[in-house]
């Protein structure tokens, strides 16, 4: 993760113009982790102040919609041990993709999510992609286009 910070001051006696200093990016490196620190589940929240309890967190106290989740299928149970022992990297990326797919709406509650995947080649694949803004602003050159012109929008799935 990367930050970014600014420094301004007022250059002019009326305060209309600011001298703006860029200051070096603070890294904070995600993963992996510390040589010898267990491998599991990375988590950023936007923003950072969120009050929720973690995944990960979830897990160690055996919620009862992680159980639930949990005794649904073998797979996922099997995934949900290996992230408890840090061993996460261990995990089947399909039933850590599942296991995750589930545990996303009750991490999020009524916000919104996306959920992808990376392997280890570079390829990247939407597993819950980012919703659609659904209402257009109209501007003047939509209103003179015909209804039946083509587009690049794609129409949501039913």
């Amino acid at each position: 993760m990367i930050e970014y910070q600014v420094e301004q001051n007022s250059v002019a006696a009326r305060g209309d113009y600011w001298q703006t200093h860029i200051l070096r990016p603070r890294f904070t490196q995600l993963y992996p982790p510390e040589k010898h620190q267990p491998k599991t589940i990375i988590e950023v929240r936007v923003p950072s102040d969120l009050p929720d309890i973690p995944l990960l967190g979830l897990i160690q106290q055996n919620a009862p919609a992680i159980a639930r989740l949990r005794s649904s299928d073998p797979h996922i149970n099997k995934v949900v041990e290996q992230i408890q022992k840090g061993e996460a990297q261990k995990a089947e990326p399909v039933a850590s993709g599942e296991f995750l797919r589930a545990a996303l709406p009750i991490l999020a509650g009524d916000a919104h999510f996306f959920l992808g995947s990376m392997t280890e080649n570079g390829r990247f694949e939407w597993i819950v992609p980012p919703d659609e803004p659904r209402e257009k602003v109209k501007t003047t050159e939509d209103k003179n286009r015909p209804p039946d012109a083509p587009t690049l929008q794609q129409k949501p799935k039913p």
